[in-house]
């Protein structure tokens, strides 16, 4: 589950922002860009609560579900927000370095 919605996240952000580049006018901005991948991960965050919640109501269980939920919660929370920090920009400096 951690590793799935990420990845649909990179395809659908795509789409979106092809075929739908006028609902970027109604999403929030990331470095004057709008930010796509904010749908997506509305609708994967939605899917894991209620997946979450059909877990508990069915089986009392709340381990996987949650837990996923908060891994794919700081990812976002990293990836809408690294390109602020001064550590995270040094880095890509030097990964980019040699091929630029």
């Amino acid at each position: 589950m951690c590793t799935t919605l990420p990845i649909l996240a990179a395809v659908f952000d795509r789409i979106i922002a092809l075929d739908f580049f006028e609902l970027g006018s109604r999403l929030p901005s990331v470095a004057e860009t709008p930010y796509f991948p904010l749908v997506t991960w509305v609708v994967a965050d939605s899917v894991l609560i209620s997946l979450a919640v059909w877990n508990w109501m069915s089986h009392r269980r709340l381990k996987t579900f949650p837990v996923a939920l908060l891994l794919l919660l700081s990812y976002q929370l990293f990836t809408a927000n690294a390109y602020r920090a001064p550590f995270w920009r040094a880095f890509c400096d030097w990964f980019i370095g040699p091929i630029a």
